[in-house]
């Protein structure tokens, strides 16, 4: 069984795209390996992280991202 995450999601967002927004979360999140949401979410966390409104993760022991092996 996985590990409880320390901080669990409590809130959901609903979030609107145009038609064109769409087919390009689409395509990263097949180009990612991911879901349209866990896409939406990583994007959302790494924009509040690098305008510090999140810490960035390493303060917390975790390993940064390397955004570049996602593309």
């Amino acid at each position: 069984m996985a590990p409880k995450k320390a901080e669990p999601r409590t809130k959901l967002v609903s979030v609107t795209f145009t038609e064109n927004e769409y087919e390009a979360v689409k395509k990263a999140a097949l180009m990612t390996d991911r879901s349209l949401a866990a896409l939406v979410r990583w994007a959302a966390i790494k924009y509040l992280r690098e305008v510090d409104l999140l810490p960035s993760g390493e303060e917390f022991g975790k390993e940064k991202v390397d955004d570049e092996k996602l593309v």
